[in-house]
């Protein structure tokens, strides 16, 4: 019987793992501005991620934090954050989720900080 269940976790901790490195495979690639033809064959779907307008970045901090009000101070701040994304409102999200009565312009400061870590050199999502 311990023979078996011991058999039962390596196969997990194995599928465990290889699942693990196919979730990383695509935050190693992010790096590189070219990718080689026969790596981009294997991905169905090659997708160019633009950052949001201001339009979209409006709806989303009303989505994200839909019991924030947003002034006019901190509407000026978010609409100056030219390079912004979805996945910036997320971690903002995961970030500040417990934190309970943050301001718009606490919020405004945590996406100007996620922007602040982005190199404006290098592109989002794979090219070819």
């Amino acid at each position: 019987m311990g023979a078996l269940l011991l058999l039962r976790y390596r196969t997990i901790s194995a599928h465990t793992a290889a699942r693990a490195k196919v979730l990383t495979y695509p935050y190693y690639l992010g790096g590189f501005c070219y990718l080689e033809p026969t790596i981009l064959r294997r991905f169905a779907f090659k997708v160019a991620f633009q950052p949001l307008t201001e339009e979209g970045r409006l709806v989303l901090f009303e989505r994200y934090f839909p019991k924030t009000e947003l002034y006019a101070e901190a509407g000026k701040r978010l609409a100056r954050l030219n390079t912004l994304t979805p996945g910036d409102f997320k971690a903002v999200l995961s970030r500040t989720r417990l934190l309970y009565c943050l301001s718009a312009n606490d919020l405004v400061a945590e996406l100007e900080a996620e922007v602040s870590y982005k190199n404006s050199n290098s592109p989002i999502g794979f090219h070819e």
